[in-house]
């Protein structure tokens, strides 16, 4: 449950107003020492989602200071989240599209993604479809 606040999402408490159920499902697909790559699902489209939960959890998403990660962001000054994989009904022949997209050098370079990872997310999407 999430409570929207100026700028950011958090996690609601019993005396917050304006709760809103976000939802999601997530695995790890890959990880090292330093890093874990997140396949994540959203049930809800909730602003910040992604973001306001895996914080919640004390596993804030790289480079996103606004949600409690103090390490630096990538290069380009942006946080470590990308959307590989997403489904949408196409607004005026109203048929499911789907778009797919590797993922970028700033977060395949810190778990070294190779195609074993990359076969192990395309699987995993298939079965979430």
């Amino acid at each position: 449950r999430l409570v929207r606040k100026r700028g950011y999402s958090e996690k609601a408490d019993g005396k917050s107003r304006n709760i809103r159920t976000a939802s999601l499902r997530f695995m790890a697909v890959a990880s090292n020492e330093s890093y874990s790559l997140l396949l994540v699902s959203l049930k809800t489209g909730r602003k910040h989602q992604i973001r306001a939960q895996l914080a919640a959890m004390g596993t804030p998403v790289v480079g996103d200071a606004t949600y409690g990660h103090a390490g630096p962001a990538d290069d380009a000054g942006g946080i470590c989240l990308h959307a590989v994989y997403l489904r949408i009904n196409h607004p005026t022949k109203k048929e499911p599209v789907e778009f797919f997209s590797r993922i970028p050098t700033r977060i395949s370079e810190r778990l070294h993604v190779d195609d074993a990872i990359t076969q192990k997310i395309s699987d995993a999407i298939k079965a979430y479809r």
